[in-house]
């Protein structure tokens, strides 16, 4: 079956160090998978056609990755904000390209990750708004610390369409 894999941290923090596009992808390569999502067919295309033009340059160490997206032989990361560091490749400003990356961290669940108060600080998310379908999933509340759940914590989605 043809897919497309998604990882990510599912809530938001920040590090005094970088995380690097080879450290979310050796996570990803590790993690199991949490769910797999059935997209609409044109959505699907849209997000493979962009991982064909978009294969990761050489894993830069400017880009604080916080998304690892892989399918076939292309692959790309990029964070939560944007330029600098939109992609960890090149051409990353393009309208088409912000809107497949709000695509993708919508379809992949991401933004039910996040309470409504972080969503509205997304840019993404001012630019196409909150998603239909938005419903947030909580931590649950018998986590002895989240933080420390967190810290580890990557999820890893499988996009699909049949």
């Amino acid at each position: 079956m043809d897919s497309i894999i998604v990882s990510y941290y599912p809530y938001m923090f920040e590090t005094p160090v970088r995380k690097s596009c080879n450290e979310i992808a050796e996570a990803s390569s590790k993690a199991k998978t949490d769910c797999m999502v059935n997209l609409d067919s044109e959505d699907y295309k849209r997000i493979k056609a962009f991982l064909n033009q978009n294969i990761l340059a050489e894993y830069s160490n400017e880009c604080d990755a916080r998304f690892y997206v892989k399918s076939d032989s292309s692959e790309f990361c990029f964070g939560t904000t944007l330029p600098p560091c939109l992609y960890c490749n090149d051409n990353g400003n393009s309208e088409k390209g912000m809107r497949i990356l709000y695509l993708i961290k919508w379809k992949s669940g991401f933004y039910n990750c996040l309470d409504k108060n972080y969503l509205l600080c997304d840019e993404l998310i001012e630019k196409y708004g909150i998603p239909v379908d938005y419903e947030y999933r909580r931590v649950e509340d018998n986590e002895t610390d989240v933080n420390e759940v967190k810290k580890f914590a990557i999820k890893k989605v499988v996009l699909f369409s049949k």
